[in-house]
C-alpha cells in the first residue's frame, strides 16, 4: 500500500485532495475560471498568479485541471500522471527524495555481497 494511502488511514481521512497552490494559496478553481475566462495556459496561470513558481508540485495538477476541468483531484503519484498523459517532473523529484517509486511505495534497498578475490 502506498506510504500516502498509509497515512490516510492512520488519520481516519479519506483520500486527500489537491485543491490549491499551497505556495502561492490559490486553488485550482480558481485557476480552472482564468483559463475557462480567456483561455490562459499554465505559462500564463503561472505569470499571472505565481503558481507553479516555487516548488513546483502543483504544476502536474495544474496540467491535469486543463487536460480534464478536475479542480479536485486525489493525490497522486508520478505513474498516475503519466497514465493520465501529464509528465509529472516535481513528483518525479519527490519520490526520488522519499525513496519511493512511481505508485508511491518503497523501494527496496538490496546491499551489495560482492566480495575480491584473494
Amino acid at each position: 500500500m502506498p506510504r500516502a494511502d498509509q497515512w490516510a488511514l492512520v488519520l481516519g481521512k479519506a483520500a486527500a485532495l489537491v485543491t490549491r497552490c499551497v505556495c502561492f494559496d490559490v486553488t485550482l478553481s480558481e485557476l480552472k475560471a482564468l483559463s475557462d475566462a480567456d483561455g490562459s495556459t499554465i505559462i500564463e496561470l503561472n505569470r499571472d498568479t505565481g503558481c507553479g513558481g516555487r516548488c513546483g508540485l502543483c504544476i502536474p495538477y495544474i496540467k491535469l485541471m486543463l487536460q480534464t476541468g478536475d479542480t479536485r483531484p486525489p493525490v497522486m503519484w508520478s505513474g498516475k500522471f503519466r497514465e493520465a498523459g501529464v509528465h509529472p517532473a516535481p513528483i518525479d523529484q519527490l519520490e526520488r527524495r522519499l525513496g519511493l517509486d512511481s505508485r508511491g511505495h518503497e523501494i527496496e534497498h538490496t546491499s551489495g555481497t560482492g566480495s575480491a578475490a584473494s
